[in-house]
């Protein structure tokens, strides 16, 4: 076997399941005197998975196939050793998020650990890479100008491997939602470069700037938000992929497109997606398109406004609401699902009354002017029909004493008004 025919983890893998299973079980007796008969009863006294079991079973067959190289005259007792068939209900069930799940997830995460953690789980969910493909990307991966993403790396258990899980290589092309999540990544990433805390080249980064070397960084923080500030049901960071190829499939893309974009066979992705794609509303098509061509709560959060100024009512819009069970069904408390309002998109976007308001309204105070102007003409004649048959010094005492004070408070403000105006 060559140096490099087994990726960094499964040769990892590979010893720590000889070290803990074989090796106790065997490795005392001779090499060339193990029969089949006594490692199929090893393999078989554990109660593994069928994915393990094979796992375990391909460990061994490398060790032996080695050892036997020695021995071409001599038979392989582990040749003998088969894998088990994964059948489709073995496999891990794929649990993809609806639109108005994702963009409450995303909001969430936002708001618990910031923008650099939010644009990384905002990122996936609308390109579909796989963890270990955007953990590893760099900046000179990425071209702004014709909104694309090459991939062709990957980082596993922290160490970077040159190539991705299939080994193909491929350009992901970014959807107005996503190039607007990479742009605004990239100016806090220049932020933080000027700040002197980024010296790196990976695109993203934690909150101080380093780079992310391992999984379980944003994991961690994935489950808690999901589980703790949502109280949501648990589904693995992998589902965001699920979730993005299912939305572009539910939105008519070609699936030989959305193939290539997310770097696996068509009959892998019918297969595993069709069954999703029955039951879909128009209003779910129309949420998700809106939702790929447009910025929504996470992306306006991100722009923190002044300490001192005052939130407009578009921007108290934008804001996500403080209780998930105000989106989706994400609690998993009762059977009851609350509904979801048809412009949620137009809510989270800050489109709805987006325009500016006047003060007051134009209609209410024509009629305070008119009947400031009234009182102030009957104050007026007053005072003229005074000065008839009274002193002068006397008039003006007469003329407040006989107006009501009400209508003196109404001059009063007209006077106020005018002065304004």
């Amino acid at each position: 076997m060559a140096k490099n025919d087994l990726a960094f983890v499964t040769m990892d893998g590979y010893r720590k399941i000889l070290r803990q299973v074989w090796r106790p079980e065997v490795g005392e007796e001779l090499f060339d005197k193990i029969r089949y008969s006594r490692l199929a009863k090893v393999a078989d006294s554990y109660k593994w998975s069928k994915k393990t079991y094979n796992y375990a079973v391909s460990a061994l067959r490398c060790a032996f196939v080695d050892g036997y190289r020695d021995f071409p005259e001599k038979h392989n007792p582990a040749s003998a050793l088969k894998c088990l068939r994964i059948t489709k209900k073995d496999r891990p069930v794929i649990d993809p998020f609806t639109i108005q799940e994702a963009e409450a997830l995303i909001a969430a995460i936002h708001r618990d650990w910031g923008e650099a953690q939010g644009n990384y789980d905002e990122f996936r969910f609308f390109t579909g890479l796989r963890p270990s493909e955007e953990i590893a990307l760099r900046v000179t991966d990425c071209d702004v100008s014709q909104g694309k993403i090459k991939i062709d790396k990957a980082r596993v258990v922290a160490r970077d491997k040159d190539r991705t899980k299939t080994s193909e290589d491929r350009i992901v092309e970014l959807r107005p939602r996503a190039l607007l999540i990479l742009k605004r990544h990239l100016a806090l990433r220049a932020r933080l470069k000027l700040e002197g805390k980024t010296i790196h080249e990976d695109l993203f980064l934690k909150d101080d700037g380093t780079p992310i070397r391992n999984l379980q960084y944003p994991w961690i923080r994935w489950r808690r938000t999901l589980t703790v500030t949502l109280k949501g049901r648990y589904r693995e960071p992998y589902n965001a992929r699920h979730s993005s190829v299912t939305w572009n499939l539910m939105i008519g893309k070609n699936p030989l497109w959305v193939a290539k974009q997310h770097g696996h066979s068509v009959q892998t992705m019918l297969e595993t997606y069709a069954a999703w794609l029955e039951g879909t509303t128009e209003l779910d098509l129309v949420a998700i398109t809106r939702a790929m061509e447009g910025p929504t709560a996470a992306g306006i959060m991100a722009r923190k406004p002044a300490a001192s100024a005052r939130p407009t009512r578009a921007a108290a819009l934008s804001i996500p609401p403080e209780s998930p069970r105000a989106v989706s069904s994400l609690s998993t408390d009762g059977d009851a699902k609350t509904q979801v309002p048809d412009n949620w998109w137009k809510l989270m976007a800050g489109e709805r009354d987006s325009k500016p308001r006047r003060a007051f309204d134009p209609y209410t105070l024509s009629r305070a002017v008119l009947a400031s102007k009234a009182v102030y003409t009957i104050m007026i004649f007053a005072f003229f029909l005074a000065s008839l048959s009274t002193p002068v010094h006397s008039r003006l005492h007469t003329t407040i004493r006989t107006v009501p004070y009400g209508q003196l408070c109404h001059f009063r403000a007209f006077c106020l008004g005018f002065r304004f105006l």
